[in-house]
């Protein structure tokens, strides 16, 4: 038996088969379809894509079938408005207490990539919340470097090696830009 409360987990316990079990669709609702834990933490709580998610296509399409199934199920329209006002509350806190703010914009791909285009264009979400908030922003579409690192197998997260690579150049940017110190050996 395991007390590891994360639905989504890929252990054998007990509780998971129990949420896993199929009952009949009685009231007609679309099921989510099978999902399993695309990342592992470790004890620093950085968290990394799993190899077969990286490598695997279908365990790939496992989690892009559960992104198409969110995104397709969702009515809702962003709200801009509340959305940028929660974070510039935020940031004006944080700010006032002393405090840097840089947004960083990770790539995405496939649906995921179109989805945001479409409903959330940059202009309109990424650069107004850089401008309300004062702070520095780092897209990945404005640099090169991180615009060539391939890209998401499962549309919203980079593989651990990509990731690795998009975190040592977004650092050199960074430091280019004496927004974090260099460290000499």
């Amino acid at each position: 038996m395991s007390a590891y409360d994360e639905v989504i987990d890929n252990n054998t316990d007990l509780k998971t088969l129990l949420h896993k079990i199929e009952i009949n669709n009685r009231i007609g609702k679309p099921r989510y379809p099978p999902f399993f834990e695309f990342g592992e933490m470790s004890e620093d709580r950085n968290v990394r894509m799993t190899n077969i998610t990286s490598t695997d296509t279908t365990a790939a399409n496992v989690i892009i079938n559960a992104w198409k199934f969110v995104l397709g199920n969702n009515k809702n329209k962003p709200d801009k408005n509340s959305t940028t006002a929660f974070f510039a509350k935020d940031a004006e806190t944080f700010k006032a207490r002393g405090g840097t703010i840089l947004f960083v914009r990770s790539p995405s791909s496939g649906m995921f990539k179109k989805g945001e285009a479409t409903f959330l264009p940059r202009e309109r979400f990424y650069d107004s919340l850089l401008t309300v908030t004062g702070s520095k922003g780092y897209h990945y579409q404005d640099y090169p470097q991180l615009e060539r690192i391939d890209c998401c197998p499962e549309w919203s997260h980079l593989s651990a090696e990509n990731a690795d690579l998009f975190t040592r150049e977004l650092v050199k940017i960074m430091q280019n830009d004496e927004v974090i110190p260099t460290i000499k050996n």
